[in-house]
C-alpha cells in the first residue's frame, strides 16, 4: 500500500507543475561547445517513426536457462526487430546531442528536438499494456533521450531559447515516462531488485534535472541506497547479478554504469553517495574491476566461467568517466585512455566529452577525431596483454584476494 500510495504522490506532483528548488547536473551537460560550427548547411538524419504499439516484447533469452545467461538466437531476432525503433531514437538523439554539446550548432539542436516532439505528439512508449521486457525498453530509452535531451537544454552554446510550446510539450511527455518508470518499479521486492531497477533510478533522476522535480530525484536515491545495501560485505558483488551464471561480470559492469552516473549527479546535489553499507559503491567497483583482471574470481563465485566479450571496450567502460569525477585518484587497472571517448547512449552519449573535461579541451587527437583507436588485434589473456598498465596489473594480481577497496 505504501508504494501505491507512493507513486499516486508522485502522479499528483507531476500536475503541480515546476515549482520546485533548482535541482543541478553536472557541469560537463552545461559545458560550453568545444568547436563552435554554424554551419548552416546540414541535413537531419533520418529518424524512426514514433511508436505507438504495446510493450509486449520478446525477452533474447527466452526459452534458455534460468539463469537468463544464454541468448536465444531466434528470441533475439524477434526482440531487435520489435524494438528497433527505440534502439535507433536512442542512437540518434545521442549522436545529434553529442554534436550539439561539441559545436553549439543550433540545426543539431534542432533536429534532435524536432524527433522528440513527434514523440511526444504521439504519447509514444506510454502504453499500459507491457511485460518485462516492455518495461526494461521504455526506462533504457528514458535513459537515453533525457539525458541527450538534459545536454541540449543545459548547453552553455549561445542559441536562442527553445520554443516554450515545444519545451512543454517534451517536457510533459517525458516527465509522464518517468512516472510511468516509477510505477513499472516501485513494487519491486527487495529479494528482486537489479540492474534494471538501477538503471530506472538514472532515468528518473536524470529526467529530474529539467523537470525540476526533487521528488523524482528523491526516489532515485531511494532506489541508489537499495542498490548500496545489496553489495556483499564480504566480496563486494551484487547477489542478484552473481545470478547470471557466466554473465556475471557482464552484469556487475552493467549494473555499475547507471550506479556510477547516478552517484554523480545525487553528489552534485548534496546527497551522500559513499557511506552506505560500508563503502559500498567503493567496494563494488573494485570488485568489479579486480574481476575484469582476473574472471576467475568472479567464476569462483557464480559456479560459471564468465563470458568476457566487449567488456574492455570504450563502452564496456564507459562509467569510468564518471567514476572519476566521484573519484580523480582511482587506480584503473587498464591503459583505459585508449578506449577513449567512451561513449553509452543510456548515459548521455559521449561521456569523455560530458566527464573528462581537462582531457577534451587539451586533447588535439579527441577535438579532431573522436573516435577511440582499434585495440582489439592484441591476442593476450585476457583482452590484449597491452591493455593492463604493468605496475598496476602486478598490484591487483598479487591483490586480488583483498575484499577492502583497491581503488
Amino acid at each position: 500500500m505504501k508504494a501505491i500510495s507512493g507513486i499516486l504522490a508522485l502522479i499528483m506532483l507531476s500536475c503541480v507543475g515546476n515549482a520546485y528548488a533548482d535541482i543541478k547536473i553536472p557541469a560537463g551537460f552545461k559545458r560550453a561547445p568545444l568547436m563552435p560550427n554554424n554551419n548552416l548547411n546540414i541535413s537531419c538524419p533520418k529518424a524512426p517513426p514514433p511508436f505507438k504499439g504495446s510493450l509486449l516484447f520478446t525477452s533474447k533469452y527466452e526459452g534458455t536457462d534460468d539463469a537468463n545467461s544464454i541468448v536465444n538466437p531466434d528470441a533475439l531476432d524477434d526482440y531487435l526487430e520489435q524494438t528497433n525503433d527505440m534502439t535507433e531514437l536512442q542512437r540518434v538523439i545521442a549522436d545529434l546531442s553529442n554534436k550539439y554539446l561539441r559545436t553549439g550548432n543550433v540545426i543539431y539542436r534542432n533536429c534532435a528536438l524536432d524527433v522528440l516532439s513527434a514523440w511526444a505528439q504521439s504519447d509514444a512508449l506510454l502504453s499500459k499494456s507491457s511485460n518485462h521486457t516492455g518495461a526494461a525498453v521504455r526506462k533504457w530509452t528514458l535513459a537515453a533521450i533525457a539525458a541527450g535531451y538534459a545536454k541540449i537544454v543545459f548547453s552553455s552554446a549561445p542559441q536562442p531559447a527553445i520554443a516554450p510550446t515545444q519545451k512543454q510539450l517534451i517536457e510533459g511527455w517525458l516527465e509522464k515516462m518517468a512516472v510511468q518508470v516509477i510505477a513499472d518499479y516501485a513494487t519491486n521486492s527487495v529479494e528482486k531488485v537489479n540492474n534494471h531497477d538501477y538503471w530506472a533510478a538514472w532515468a528518473v533522476g536524470v529526467s529530474a534535472t529539467f523537470l525540476n522535480r526533487t521528488d523524482l530525484l528523491q526516489w532515485s536515491y531511494e532506489k541508489y541506497v537499495q542498490a548500496m545495501g545489496q553489495v556483499d560485505i564480504k566480496t563486494g558483488y551484487l547477489p542478484n547479478e552473481l545470478k547470471r551464471k557466466g554473465l556475471a561480470l557482464s552484469y556487475h559492469h552493467y549494473a555499475v554504469q547507471p550506479l556510477v552516473s547516478l552517484a554523480v549527479l545525487l553528489k552534485t546535489n548534496g546527497y551522500e553517495v559513499f557511506k552506505h553499507n560500508n563503502s559500498a559503491l567503493e567496494r563494488l567497483v573494485s570488485a568489479t574491476l579486480r574481476a575484469t583482471v582476473r574472471p576467475q574470481l568472479m567464476a569462483e563465485v557464480a559456479e560459471e566461467n564468465q563470458k568476457t566479450d566487449k567488456l574492455v571496450s570504450g563502452s564496456g567502460l564507459s562509467w569510468l568517466e564518471p567514476w572519476l569525477v566521484l573519484k580523480p585518484d582511482a587506480i584503473i587497472p587498464f591503459r583505459w585512455q585508449q578506449l577513449r571517448p567512451m561513449t553509452s547512449s543510456r548515459l548521455g552519449g559521449d561521456l569523455t566529452l560530458i566527464y573528462a573535461e581537462k582531457y577534451v579541451e587539451k586533447s588535439s587527437s579527441y577535438l579532431s577525431h573522436p573516435r577511440p583507436p582499434l585495440i582489439n588485434q592484441i591476442n593476450a589473456w585476457p583482452y590484449g596483454r597491452n591493455i593492463f598498465d604493468d605496475k598496476v596489473f602486478a598490484y591487483y594480481r598479487r591483490n586480488f584476494n583483498r575484499t577492502t577497496p583497491l581503488i
